[in-house]
């Protein structure tokens, strides 16, 4: 029999090991079915929220061979799903009519309150449901309550702020601060067309969500319209007490006009009682341009615009009276009817690069002007089309300038292509133009990197980068996934270059024995981007080998040499150069046993050091979904090996896991809040084909390393608390 230390010893490696290697749920004769949920943690419903009848059935269905628990990125059953959305549907239509109760009746805290933390689960719930199901009413119904709650919360708050400006205006006026209480009407006029304009899209949302799902949202509309209608009374008497009307007459105005016959409008502005307006703002609108100008000393106006974004034919031209915030006058409008005509425009290059490639930076410039006439047009699109891409749109300064900095794309084929400038304007008071020019494109050289990581039996982790011979990164490219030569699947790359695919192997060979693996990832060449390729040869175990979790070579190097030492330290025990039992048990109440238990936790805090290093550099060389499951080990690693208030099985799942340390309540390294969002991050990582981005993955690496630092504090100090107990 091995003495108690040494059998604690091996004991303490072996778990090290296992949790090092990752042992899987079938090696242990555990389901994994629970590590694969479709309803994880983020999507569940409190049962103690949900109706009876609900509950009943689920109780029902989970006897059932109905299976509610996949992996991820492998449902297709619907199971409960159904029943869960017509459930959030109700609470979510509940929670909207109340806030319009509580809402029409000046309640505003309680109306926002109604639809705060709960209402914004329950809403994220329904939408996350509706993407799961084929059907594609569900998503259009999710995506119309999304944009009603913005609608009712945005009504919401244009009435709280006009509540407020009102009680803030009737202070003015007791204390007799007129300035003050003419500046807060006038912002309550403001908000009075503001809230008019929201209580309408709002109402129309109803009505549309309404004839989609078949509900009643007529009470919710009746509130929606009495505070309208509570407004629309209150703001009428502030006008009449503090306002004076004003009329703006059009005394002449071109009937026919263009850029080169351009309209000049010449008016007047007064007051209700014929008074003249002196130095007010007037601007005048036609189509998109808007023109200002002052009245003189008799209130009147002359104002002159040259079409260049007006539809042809007839329009209507704008006069508007725009008073200051502190003027007693309100605003008012009329407008009158022109012929708007069109006259062509002609574009000329003045800059333009003989050669250029891939994502190199080019500046295209130009002017645009029109004949016969001294002023060039303003704000005027110019499109620039290379080849058949698109390389995109600016527009004219003062003088018709304009200026392009672009960068040209991959997709444009190499060899001398034509660039093509134009106005894009259909039916305007300016007519379509062409230039062209010559640009000669220079192929590139591309490089693919390849990493390979198995994951688990017959799973293979594909990672790498697509660059440019000088390390530029190509985005949103396909490259081809072959095993042994044969293609198996595409993957498209991210902005920064980088790609990560999860291939079954078992495609290629049964998986019944160790295989030899030939991974190549194949880039065929898009446009100007030269053909490349990179190949990998693995060696991927058997079924029965797989560990389920993604090891590196080093860590199965670091635990195997570890089983090993502790081997040699066990036969010497054994063989009689070890303490006897008792020995043993008088040095652990000197102090022995805190020093073996150190030793765990350096073994635990190196493991994890590796870890994170490893993250880290996968972190660098941008594989986002390597570096979030190597932080998520590491993680795990410390959290299991912190023994004193935590104990962990390695064949728990991840969500097995997660929960039982939100259960144990231990929140010494890591807040359970915390712990679900990397578990929910690592498992998109490990079970789906998404892309993981760099702000989650640096989040997580970051988490790893502040983790592992803190423990290693921890221990350091119970290191020097034994040392100073001998």
């Amino acid at each position: 029999m091995l003495p108690t230390r040494v059998r604690t010893s091996l004991l303490s490696l072996l778990i090290l090991i296992v949790l090092t290697t990752g042992v899987s749920g079938q090696a242990l004769g555990v389901s994994s079915s629970t590590e694969n949920a479709v309803l994880d943690e983020s999507s569940k419903v409190d049962v103690k929220d949900a109706p009876r009848t609900l509950i009943a059935w689920q109780a029902t269905a989970n006897n059932s061979s109905t299976v509610q628990h996949e992996n991820p990125s492998d449902v297709k059953n619907d199971g409960n799903t159904g029943a869960l959305q017509q459930w959030f549907a109700s609470r979510l239509r509940s929670q909207l009519g109340n806030s319009s109760v509580n809402l029409s009746q000046g309640e505003y805290e309680t109306a926002r309150a109604v639809l705060g933390e709960d209402y914004n689960q329950t809403l994220e719930r329904y939408s996350d449901l509706a993407e799961r199901t084929e059907s594609t009413e569900d998503d259009e119904v999710a995506k119309q309550l999304q944009n009603t709650t913005s609608e009712h919360r945005e009504y919401l708050s244009s009435l709280e702020r006009y509540r407020q400006t009102q009680e803030a205006y009737r202070e003015a006026k007791q204390r007799g601060n007129e300035t003050r209480a003419q500046r807060l009407a006038r912002e309550l006029e403001q908000l009075h067309s503001q809230i008019n304009q929201t209580g309408t899209n709002l109402t129309r949302s109803y009505e549309t969500i309404a004839n989609s799902t078949g509900s009643n949202f007529t009470s919710v509309q009746r509130s929606v319209s009495e505070s309208e209608q509570n407004v629309s009374t209150q703001q009428t008497v502030i006008r009449q007490t503090e306002f004076t009307q004003t009329n703006i007459t059009i005394k002449r105005a071109t009937t026919n006009v263009s850029f080169r016959k351009p309209l000049v409008i010449t008016g007047r502005l007064q007051s209700a009682n014929g008074t003249a307006l002196e130095n007010q703002t007037i601007a005048v609108e036609l189509g998109p341009q808007v023109v200002q100008t002052n009245t003189t000393a008799n209130g009147s106006f002359t104002v002159t615009v040259r079409p260049t974004r007006s539809q042809r034919g007839p329009q209507s031209v704008t006069v508007h009276y725009l008073p200051a915030n502190v003027s007693k006058y309100l605003g008012s409008t009329t407008t009158t009817q022109i012929n708007v005509s069109a006259v062509p425009a002609r574009i000329t290059l003045t800059q333009l690069p003989d050669e250029t490639r891939f994502n190199q930076n080019i500046s295209i410039t130009g002017r645009v002007t029109i004949a016969n006439v001294s002023n060039s047009p303003k704000a005027v699109p110019v499109r620039v089309i290379l080849g058949a891409t698109y390389l995109g749109t600016t527009q004219t300064n003062s003088t018709g300038v304009f200026t392009l900095d672009t960068s040209i794309p991959a997709a444009v084929s190499p060899g001398t292509q034509e660039i093509r400038l134009s106005l894009p304007l259909e039916n305007q008071s300016l007519k379509t133009s062409n230039t062209t020019a010559q640009l000669r494109i220079v192929e590139t050289p591309t490089t693919l990197s390849l990493t390979a990581i198995e994951q688990a039996s017959n799973r293979v982790r594909l990672s790498g980068k697509l660059t440019t011979d000088t390390g530029v990164a190509i985005a949103n490219q396909t490259l081809s996934v072959q095993l042994n030569g044969r293609t198996v699947t595409t993957v498209l790359t991210n902005e920064s270059g980088g790609y990560s695919t999860l291939v079954n192997t078992s495609t290629v060979f049964g998986g019944t024995a160790d295989s030899a693996l030939n991974a190549t990832m194949v880039f065929d060449g898009t446009g100007n981007l030269e053909q490349t390729t990179a190949r990998r040869a693995i060696q991927v175990e058997s079924a029965e080998g797989g560990n389920g979790l993604p090891v590196s070579p080093l860590i199965l190097g670091t635990g195997l040499l570890g089983i090993g030492v502790i081997g040699v330290l066990a036969f010497r025990s054994y063989t009689g150069d070890a303490q006897s039992e008792s020995t043993a048990s008088e040095q652990a109440e000197s102090g022995s046993v805190a020093s073996t238990a150190s030793g765990e936790s350096d073994s635990v805090v190196s493991v994890s050091e590796t870890l994170a290093e490893q993250a880290s550099s996968q972190l660098t060389a941008e594989n986002y979904s390597e570096a979030v499951q190597l932080a998520y080990q590491s993680v795990r690693h410390q959290i299991a090996g912190n023994t004193e208030t935590f104990e962990a099985s390695p064949a728990q799942t991840h969500w097995e896991f997660y929960r039982a340390y939100h259960d144990h309540g231990d929140t010494q390294l890591l807040h359970s809040t915390e712990l679900k969002s990397l578990t929910e991050l690592y498992e998109r990582a490990r079970f789906t084909t998404g892309q993981i981005d760099d702000e989650h993955a640096q989040t997580v690496v970051q988490q790893a390393t502040t983790i592992l630092s803190e423990k290693s504090k921890a221990t350091s100090e119970s290191k020097r608390r034994s040392a100073s107990l001998r």
